[in-house]
């Protein structure tokens, strides 16, 4: 059941791309330049670009876009970031867009292949995105494999099982099931190093949500009047009320550990050797 879960999640998370990418390319052809938001990403040093023809190298700080020294001395120099007007990047979807630790990362890492193949170029409000998601990803992997959370073999068989359930439910180009297989391996291997690192949320007891609607049930009484508006009887009302509550813990709970998990993400690249295209 987790494994075709995973299955779906990749599934959708490729449509989603290119809905972002559609969603972007809109947004980016109403400005010429840079909007507040992507120079505010930009100061805090999420994502620098250097010109087109040469590597930029940063190793990104926490409160500083500041770069380390080729020598790794404690001395920064200052990463630039272009304030040229740009809309679209020109992609390849096999070309080298960053380098971590000496390994190449191209857009295709994070980006479904039947997308890429529609065009030639991207937002760059998505170009930025999908780099600085392809680093973060290659730096998780990397840390895992270091710590030895999955082997060869294991690795191997969740593409080989995965590639058989995309031939159940999809009509897609082995090209596209290989990328999925290749992401499901990908955020299985993420997922246990986050477990191993303590990053994972852990699940909301039926105590949790008691005490919770003891304390603040009056809280949701514009649930309650919803539910009387619709006809809904007493018993179910207060069923509803903690199923929300549950929700409401659940979703508080994950952005607290995501909060730790980009935390620990950041770590991670204030170690790391990254140049970016």
């Amino acid at each position: 059941m987790k494994k075709i879960f995973l299955v779906l999640l990749v599934f959708f998370a490729g449509l989603a791309a290119g809905f972002f990418i559609f969603r972007s390319d809109t947004l980016d052809s109403r400005s010429s330049r840079l909007d507040a938001g992507d120079k505010k990403v930009a100061d805090k040093g999420v994502l620098t670009r250097g010109s087109k023809d040469s590597l930029t190298r940063f190793t990104l700080s926490r409160n500083t876009g500041v770069g380390r020294n080729k020598d790794n001395s404690s001395e920064t120099e200052k990463v630039k970031i272009s304030d040229e007007p740009f809309n679209v990047v020109a992609i390849n979807p096999k070309g080298v867009v960053a380098t971590v630790n000496g390994k190449p990362v191209s857009i295709e890492d994070v980006v479904p292949p039947n997308v890429l193949h529609l065009r030639d170029t991207l937002p760059a409000t998505a170009y930025r995105k999908y780099v600085n998601k392809a680093i973060n990803e290659a730096l998780l992997v990397e840390k895992a494999i270091e710590e030895g959370l999955m082997d060869d073999e294991e690795y191997a068989r969740i593409l080989m099982d995965t590639k058989k359930d995309l031939d159940e439910i999809s009509s897609l180009s082995e090209e596209d099931k290989e990328w999925r297989a290749q992401r499901v391996a990908k955020t299985a291997l993420i997922r246990k190093l986050f477990k191993n690192e303590g990053l994972v949320a852990e699940k909301v007891t039926r105590q949790e949500v008691e005490e919770y609607y003891a304390a603040k049930s009056a809280s949701y009484n514009w649930l309650r009047e919803r539910e009387v508006a619709r006809g809904t009887t007493p018993e179910r009302i207060e069923i509803k009320v903690r199923q929300q509550i549950k929700r409401d813990l659940v979703g508080r709970r994950r952005r607290e550990m995501r909060r730790e998990q980009e935390s620990y993400i950041e770590s991670l690249r204030e170690e790391a050797d990254i140049y970016v295209n």
